[in-house]
């Protein structure tokens, strides 16, 4: 997530000066992804980076390249990073996992779980539900209309342009923004409407954002680091974003009403923990909430689809890989699976760069392809 918190299906960024692996790695691998990884050293594109791939048969191989900041040692599995609008996946989990309790309904309109002063904008002849704000279908724009003013007027907003954004000012961006009066939206990404989603969420369970998800993904995953804000030993473990000058730069901070579009900090150990579960490695109970985000629900982005929260895209020999990307001003992430065969993908970077989007997100996508056509060819699917 920056502001425009990314969404393409590729990645950002990266330089790096040493290129150390965290654990032993098969020689394959360990070849394919230093060869991948070495663009962004020769580049000078990020100051650190993790690597983590999933495999079939459970092995998690872990690889770490540069410095946790100019200053420091090398990040490893246990550092901290924003992982930006992959958070997105967490806040529609969070609603599968309530609808298939019985609890909420995708077709439940937002302004039903919204204070009683909040007005919302109105799709043609109907409310936006929180389907629409969990596909990207609401037609709510991509921010909120007062952070963009803010920028226009101090572009220094950017270096932490969702720590004032309070109930206060969600209730009036809300009230000022019309939507075109058309019964179907394509998939637009909307920052704005997945924090909404989110802080409806907080509402209809009464958690803050970082408890309701500790609360519902956190703990029955096992998921110890992936958090908010987090205790003094988390916080010493985060790593320092960079921008794209690899410039330091501080963390970004949210309130509730716009936490589930990017507020999630958590470790590489995590995170291959989240898509070892989300391809089936593990079981869970939340395991129909999962299918259910996993359901394939709208055209995007020209070539897949869009899931609750997740993008599904064409994979090797038919296969569909489920994927999300994410950067905040000094930070970029990725992360996609595979169900059949079961693998996995995260790329976790402390710089942030616009121009080395694709650069990035093309590390993870090479990687997951080369992992889904190397276990179809083991007979693994």
């Amino acid at each position: 997530m920056r502001v425009a918190i990314w969404c393409s299906v590729a990645l950002l960024c990266g330089e790096l000066a040493l290129c150390i692996p965290v654990l032993a790695a098969a020689p394959d691998w360990q070849a394919s992804v230093d060869a991948k990884a070495q663009k962004i050293i020769d580049q000078h594109r990020a100051v650190g980076l993790v690597i983590g791939l999933l495999h079939t048969d459970g092995r998690r191989e872990t690889f770490a390249y540069g410095h946790t900041r100019a200053d420091a040692g090398t990040p490893d599995a246990q550092t901290i990073f924003e992982i930006g609008s992959i958070t997105k996946t967490m806040t529609t989990l969070v609603l599968a996992e309530l609808v298939t309790r019985g609890e909420l309904t995708l077709d439940t309109p937002v302004k039903s779980l919204l204070p009683a002063d909040y007005k919302v904008p109105r799709r043609g002849d109907r409310e936006i539900t929180l389907l629409d704000l969990a596909t990207h279908t609401s037609g709510l724009p991509n921010n909120p209309p007062s952070i963009i003013a803010r920028l226009i007027k101090d572009p220094k907003v950017q270096l932490n342009p969702f720590a004032a954004f309070d109930e206060t000012a969600l209730r009036d961006d809300l009230g000022q923004v019309s939507i075109e009066p058309q019964s179907t939206w394509p998939v637009t990404y909307s920052n704005f409407g997945m924090g909404l989603l989110g802080y409806a969420l907080c509402r209809k369970t009464g958690l803050g954002y970082e408890a309701m998800i500790r609360q519902f993904i956190g703990e029955p995953l096992q998921l110890p680091d992936t958090h908010l804000t987090g205790t003094d030993e988390q916080r010493a473990r985060r790593t320092t974003g960079h921008t794209s000058d690899l410039q330091p730069c501080p963390d970004w901070d949210f309130q509730d009403t716009s936490a589930g579009a990017g507020a999630i900090r958590s470790t590489l150990t995590d995170m291959l923990q989240y898509l070892a579960v989300q391809c089936g490695q593990v079981e869970t109970t939340l395991r129909p909430a999962m299918r259910l985000a996993q359901e394939q629900r709208y055209d995007a982005l020209g070539v897949g689809h869009i899931g609750l929260g997740w993008f599904l895209l064409p994979g090797p020999d038919q296969t569909t890989v489920f994927t999300h990307n994410g950067g905040t001003n000094g930070q970029a992430t990725y992360a996609a699976y595979c169900m059949e065969p079961r693998v996995g993908v995260v790329v976790l970077c402390n710089t942030a760069c616009p121009a080395a989007n694709d650069l990035l997100g093309s590390i993870g996508a090479r990687l997951i392809r080369e992992l889904i056509s190397a276990e179809i060819a083991a007979g693994n699917r």
